[in-house]
């Protein structure tokens, strides 16, 4: 009888970032409890306390390491499918088959669900339906950060989303004809900041995610295009904020932590696919394995409401 198992393939639904080629790793725990990682496969003489007893096989994806599929061959040659999300908040999972040749799984393939922020569980056993013969499968995996939202999410009003003497220009607003045109970008709107301004929380929440190591920006999509610092922050009703082209190592805040509306979250910058200074801002939702952007409202330093438009200037409400 011949097995082949192939591991999952990878796609990843968020901030309009490409997936990069996936590495393999391998988790051990020997019969004395002790665990083993390797990037190779180990043989029980490899292991210096007694033979391996489990091993699970991770698929990690160098660009995006916070949810992780492991993959874990059972005695009685069935699979466990197991998923880890390193995220500080809650992300949907869609598992399907790719191939599946003379197997059969539980639950039935293509499965859905919501992973916790730091939720291990597991998702799905995959076994051979005629163990006689030849099987194999394949399995992959789309994710989507935050609940699945129905309706337009829409439920409070928006701080001015920095903090700068006089009025800032938003150069893209809703529906801009140059990067704003997508479902995931549509109602987002791009402000023109010097580098360095201070950057706030526009509504309160759970920080879910955070990026800060990017040195530059430019307009080579293919070269920046997945290098822009950024923050997401989960709001109360599971929509998410994303302030975007941040300054180097200026963020100040971490993943799990809750920020109140107003609080200094970190600085703008140019980085990643940029033509110039701005902050990115955008308000999104899950709709369902698709992260779409939605409209919303600025409320700004003389207490008026602001509908963000191309050309409007937006006045901070000063130091909070």
């Amino acid at each position: 009888m011949k097995i082949s198992v192939y591991f999952v393939v990878f796609s990843l639904v968020f901030f309009s970032l490409h997936v990069a080629e996936a590495k393999k790793l391998y988790r051990y725990q020997d019969e004395n409890g002790k665990w083993l990682f390797s990037d190779a496969p180990l043989k029980d003489s490899e292991s210096d306390k007694g033979s391996l007893v489990s091993v699970e096989r991770m698929d990690v994806n160098s660009h995006n390491k916070k949810l992780h599929y492991l993959q874990n061959k059972t005695s009685d040659n069935t699979y466990q499918i197991k998923f880890i999300n390193g995220y500080a908040g809650p992300v949907e999972v869609r598992l399907e088959s790719n191939v599946f040749k003379n197997s059969a799984s539980r639950p039935r393939l293509p499965t859905s669900f919501v992973l916790d922020a730091g939720e291990k569980r597991h998702v799905a056993t995959i076994w051979p339906e005629n163990r006689r013969d030849d099987w194999s499968f394949s399995l992959r995996y789309s994710h989507t950060l935050g609940r699945p939202i129905s309706g337009n999410g829409i439920t409070d009003l928006y701080r001015i989303p920095f903090v700068s003497r006089g009025g800032r220009l938003i150069s893209q607003g809703f529906n801009g004809g140059r990067t704003h045109n997508d479902d995931h970008s549509r109602y987002a709107v791009d402000i023109a900041l010097p580098i360095g301004t201070p950057i706030i929380a526009a509504r309160a929440g759970i920080v879910v995610d955070v990026a800060e190591d990017f040195i530059s920006g430019g307009t080579d999509r293919k070269r920046f295009g997945e290098k822009a610092n950024f923050v997401r922050i989960l709001h109360d009703d599971d929509t998410m904020a994303t302030y975007a082209h941040l300054s180097l190592e200026s963020v100040a805040i971490k993943p799990g932590q809750r920020v109140k509306g107003g609080q200094l979250i970190a600085l703008s910058g140019n980085t990643g696919y940029s033509s110039g200074p701005h902050l990115h801002f955008a308000v999104t939702k899950n709709a369902g394995m698709r992260e779409v952007s939605i409209p919303f409202r600025f409320f700004d330093g003389t207490g008026a409401i602001v509908i963000p438009s191309e050309g409007s200037k937006l006045i901070s409400q000063g130091t909070h």
